[in-house]
């Protein structure tokens, strides 16, 4: 099973499209504290009324919420990317320590940041298009959850993802 970690921005985008819990269901998801706080916590006292439904879908998906430990590897990079902020800084120690496969994001300057350290990155959109691959998502409930968060996304991203969705239904039949 594939470990995942994810930041704040890519675990909001997901549970906002409704894919969250098909990502659950074939990954091990972790989720550094400090996301957590971010996300859900914080997102809760601010009335987001998003917030509870991830609260939920994290609790019965079995998300692991776990601490960030220091990391000798993730700290050396750290030194240099002062920008960074608690939560980008908690994913990066996670997924060194726990040897994730990827990291769930769709920031930016963290992509940016990723690609640079050569780390494999994960936007929302990418992540539905391979639960829909893996037949976690049917074609048609991925392109649905784009939808959902189609404002809310890169527009070339979004429109790669759908093409390659409706290349998928087209080989399906």
């Amino acid at each position: 099973m594939s470990k995942i970690v994810a930041d704040a921005d890519g675990l909001i985008k997901l549970g906002k499209s409704g894919a969250l819990a098909a990502l659950l269901s074939v990954a091990e998801v972790l989720v550094p504290e400090a996301v957590y706080e971010e996300a859900v916590v914080t997102g809760k006292r601010e009335m987001y009324e998003d917030a509870l439904e991830l609260e939920r879908e994290l609790r019965e998906g079995a998300a692991k919420v776990i601490q960030a430990v220091e990391n000798e590897q993730a700290e050396r990079l750290l030194e240099h990317a002062p920008a960074l902020g608690p939560g980008e800084r908690a994913v990066l120690r996670v997924a060194y320590e726990s040897e994730a496969n990827a990291i769930l994001t769709d920031d930016r300057a963290f992509l940016g940041f990723l690609a640079g350290a050569g780390m494999r990155a994960l936007v929302p959109a990418a992540a539905i298009v391979l639960l829909a691959e893996r037949g976690a998502l049917s074609v048609e409930g991925a392109m649905e959850a784009l939808g959902r968060i189609e404002n809310s996304i890169r527009r070339e991203v979004y429109e790669a993802a759908m093409e390659d969705l409706a290349e998928m239904r087209e080989e399906r039949g």
